[in-house]
């Protein structure tokens, strides 16, 4: 059984589609929530997850959705399929650099030596953070709507 972290709750990483995170995804969870706290605990007031984990069906469903709108915001190789990513959101929507800032600069200092990628998305008020590393370490960065 997975533990709550000290700000974020295992269930508020739950698939959208009802699908818990699942519990044999212990070593993820830990390095996850383990990120989220920390960026949390910085950033010192509300984060809420949009986005924890996805089953590749639902994520197939976001693909799916995005192709209709015309626009690429969801990777087919998500690392939310694999419980390495959130997306969070502040309380306010113009909040979302600023705590994108933060978390570079988190990474900056060795702060966060678990962040793989981040990414901001201003229009829909959130940013994203995974543990995903790439093959030369490097952080991996875009910029979404």
């Amino acid at each position: 059984m997975l533990l709550d972290g000290v700000h974020f709750a295992v269930r508020e990483f739950a698939c959208k589609d009802g699908t818990p995170y699942p519990d044999a995804w212990e070593v993820q969870w830990t390095h996850l929530v383990g990120m989220c706290d920390l960026i949390r605990e910085y950033w010192g007031d509300s984060l809420y997850v949009v986005s924890g984990y996805r089953t590749a069906e639902h994520n197939a469903e976001l693909l799916a959705a995005d192709a209709k709108m015309g626009s690429h915001q969801v990777a087919s190789g998500s690392f939310h399929m694999s419980g390495q990513a959130a997306d969070l959101r502040p309380s306010r929507a113009d909040q979302v650099e600023p705590l994108l800032a933060l978390v570079l600069q988190m990474h900056a200092d060795g702060e966060l030596p678990m962040l793989g990628g981040c990414a901001s998305y201003p229009k829909s008020a959130w940013i994203h953070v995974d543990t995903g590393m790439s093959a030369d370490g490097h952080l991996r960065r875009w910029i979404g709507v």
